[in-house]
């Protein structure tokens, strides 16, 4: 999975790395910097109200101690701890689908891949041992495993 602080600081860099691979995800990356705006915008509006409800019970201990009455402190303090509910109960949905985004998007490709978007495309790097070569027809594992009676696909 692609890191979210990548796609939303380089979004260009990563849509032109993944037309390497023949893939336009223009749109979700828009679409997920655009969630990840939205996340940010209310992770704020919940830190402000955090810390107002933090002044608030230094104020409240304050008043408390000099036997004055804190009610309407109080009062103003409990529909802050709503308000931080609902916006919390907004911000899970809003991560979740940042996160199944992300999990439909490639990985990135190094510098080194050659573009295509198929494996004919694709250049050998390598070649380590020999390639070995049968007195029979070689055949594919799931062949082998019906033929033996170990796997059965119907």
């Amino acid at each position: 999975m692609l890191d979210l602080k990548k796609v939303v600081s380089a979004p260009d860099e990563v849509i032109q790395n993944l037309k390497k691979r023949g893939a336009d995800v223009s749109s979700s990356v828009k679409q997920i910097c655009d969630l990840d705006n939205r996340r940010k915008e209310v992770i704020q509006k919940v830190e402000k109200l955090k810390q107002s409800r933090n002044e608030a019970s230094q104020e409240i201990a304050k008043l408390k101690k000099a036997g004055q009455d804190a009610g309407p402190i109080l009062e103003k303090m409990k529909s802050v701890a709503e308000e931080v509910k609902e916006l919390d109960a907004t911000l899970a949905p809003i991560e979740a689908d940042i996160h199944q985004i992300l999990l439909q998007l490639p990985n990135l490709l190094r510098e080194t891949v050659p573009d295509g978007t198929s494996e004919s495309q694709n250049r050998e790097e390598r070649v380590v041992g020999e390639k070995k070569t049968f007195s029979f027809p070689a055949r594919a594992h799931f062949e082998i495993g019906e033929q033996a009676g170990v796997l059965d696909f119907q």
